[in-house]
C-alpha cells in the first residue's frame, strides 16, 4: 500500500541542496521486478519482510549511509524515518485559501507543508526558513534566515506546495493573493 504514497521531508530547514534545487523534498517507494520482495528507498535497497514497520537497509559490501526505514504514527497517520530525515505524507498535506493565514509550527519544530491555488502574489513573515515548489516539486523559490536564495516566480502556479519553518510553538504569517482571471 506505501507503494502509490508520496512523502514530504519535515526537518531539514537548511539543506544545501534543497536551497539549491539539486534535491527533492519528495520520498517514494519503488519496486524493482528483479529484486522481488525487495524494495528501493533513495536509490538503496530495503528489505521489508521482517515487519511492517520497519524495513532493514540490506548490502553486500560496506557503505555509508545506511539507514533503515521506520513507519511511525502521528496523528493517525504514516510518516517515515529514513535515517534522521522526518517525511510525511503527501495526501494529507492541507490546502491554503486566499487571504493572510497564521500557519503555527508545532513543539518540535517540524515544518508545515501547505498546497497553495494559483497567485498573482505570496509573501511569507517570520519563517526562518520557507521552500516553495510546483506540483512536480521543482524548486521555485527559497528563503533561508531572511536571505534569498531564488527568488519568488511572477505568479504562484496552481497546485504549488510551500514548507515554512520556524522555532518550536511560534506562528509563520502567510498571505495569498489570488490570481485575477
Amino acid at each position: 500500500m506505501r507503494l502509490d504514497k508520496s512523502w514530504l521531508m519535515v526537518n531539514d530547514p537548511y539543506g544545501t541542496f534543497l536551497a539549491q534545487g539539486m534535491s527533492s523534498p519528495l520520498f517514494k517507494l519503488f519496486q524493482d521486478p528483479g529484486l522481488p520482495g525487495y524494495l528501493i528507498a533513495d536509490n538503496k535497497v530495503v528489505d521489508p519482510s521482517i515487519s511492517d514497520a520497519r524495513a532493514l537497509m540490506c548490502t553486500k559490501v560496506a557503505a555509508r549511509d545506511l539507514n533503515d526505514l521506520i513507519v511511525e504514527e502521528r496523528s493517525g497517520e504514516e510518516w517515515l524515518l529514513k535515517g534522521s530525515t522526518l517525511y510525511r505524507p503527501l495526501e494529507t498535506v492541507p490546502v491554503l485559501g486566499a487571504d493572510q493565514t497564521a500557519i503555527p509550527i508545532g513543539t518540535e519544530g517540524l515544518g508545515e507543508w501547505r498546497k497553495l491555488p494559483a497567485a498573482s502574489a505570496l509573501t511569507v513573515a517570520g519563517a526562518g526558513a520557507w521552500y516553495l515548489y510546483d506540483d512536480q516539486f521543482a524548486l521555485l523559490a527559497c528563503v533561508i534566515q531572511g536571505m534569498t536564495i531564488r527568488a519568488m516566480p511572477d505568479k504562484v502556479p496552481e497546485g504549488a506546495y510551500l514548507v515554512v519553518h520556524g522555532a518550536p510553538n511560534m506562528s509563520i504569517t502567510v498571505t495569498v493573493t489570488a490570481s485575477q482571471l
